[in-house]
């Protein structure tokens, strides 16, 4: 009865929290709309001038907006959710967070489940819409890279048969419907829609924050303000990316092995534990149901997770 009325609590916070939702979402569909029809039927009074101001918000729900705008770690998630390319607010992807964790644990009360396992599998299910964050931005970080060099030779071709730096841009974009072209269109609206050429780029560093990034906007930065040939500077950043590129792919050759047996060595205990518990069990509960067993087990996990982040930091190199 408790876990029902509970479960039913619940589920009327949850389609309350999306009635709000649904809520503002149409406020910001209402207010689009006006913004569209004012460009398409501007009056004769407001033709003349047209200033856009732009709010970079956490939440379409203001207290939670404001709650999250006094959170340092909100702003790293923001930045996350960008370089991810997720279509969510910083609100959104919290609240997911707390439903999804919730879910479980209710799940776990709901079938009388109790000590460490459901508050540990309830923060793992609260992490797994980071972590796939994480893995997208990942992705979407290594996509880049791979198809930026071509991107950037490109823009010196264009530089050298007379283009401007903005027209070079529009080449890359009509050439490539990749990552790349996608990035540098958003770079194009923001510049039609009167914001600075810097500025626009480092927008760009925002959704997209790679090494090889910063030294094109650098690069391109620099010239503008001083001066000098584009075109050969541009054709020598290509050559810095791509030798950093195979002297990535270098690195993760050298050091493939020391990879595969920090994995190795991290799941030795599980391969072998569960032969064991199938042949005799006795021998392995000693380590869940005896305090020494517990103390023990969480020793050798913590020694384990202890060993892996060693061997990863020792591999890991920074070009």
């Amino acid at each position: 009865m408790i876990g029902f009325i509970t479960f039913s609590s619940f589920m009327t916070a949850l389609f309350f929290g999306l009635f709000v939702i649904k809520f503002t979402g149409a406020k910001n569909e209402a207010l689009t709309q006006r913004v569209v029809t004012r460009l398409r039927y501007p009056t004769a009074q407001a033709s003349h001038a047209l200033l856009i101001h732009r709010t970079d918000r956490m939440s379409d729900v203001r207290l939670l907006d404001r709650i999250l705008n006094h959170i340092k770690p909100a702003k790293k998630l923001r930045s996350l959710i960008l370089q991810a390319g997720l279509n969510v607010s910083t609100g959104t992807l919290v609240l997911i967070c707390f439903v999804t964790g919730a879910t479980v644990y209710l799940l776990f009360m709901a079938f009388g489940a109790k000590g460490l396992l459901p508050l540990l599998v309830t923060l793992a299910a609260m992490a797994t819409p980071l972590s796939y964050a994480m893995l997208r931005r990942g992705s979407r970080v290594k996509e880049f890279s791979r198809l930026f060099p071509d991107a950037v030779g490109r823009m010196a071709s264009s530089l050298r048969a007379g283009y401007s730096i903005q027209m070079a841009i529009e080449a890359v974009v009509e050439d490539s419907g990749s990552l790349v072209g996608q990035e540098f269109q958003r770079v194009l609206t923001e510049l039609e829609i009167g914001q600075g050429f810097e500025e626009a780029l480092k927008k760009m560093l925002d959704r997209m924050d790679t090494a090889d990034l910063r030294l094109f906007i650098a690069s391109v930065t620099i010239q503008r303000q001083s001066g000098g040939n584009l075109a050969e500077l541009l054709d020598s950043l290509e050559g810095t990316i791509r030798e950093r590129f195979e002297l990535k792919r270098e690195l993760l050759s050298a050091t493939g092995q020391a990879k595969l047996s920090g994995i190795i060595l991290s799941l030795l205990p599980v391969l072998v534990g569960v032969p064991i518990f199938l042949i005799n069990q006795e021998y392995i509960l000693f380590l869940f149901e005896d305090p020494a067993g517990k103390n023990l087990l969480w020793l050798s996990g913590f020694g384990q997770m202890l060993g892996f982040l060693t061997i990863r930091k020792i591999v890991k190199i920074d070009i």
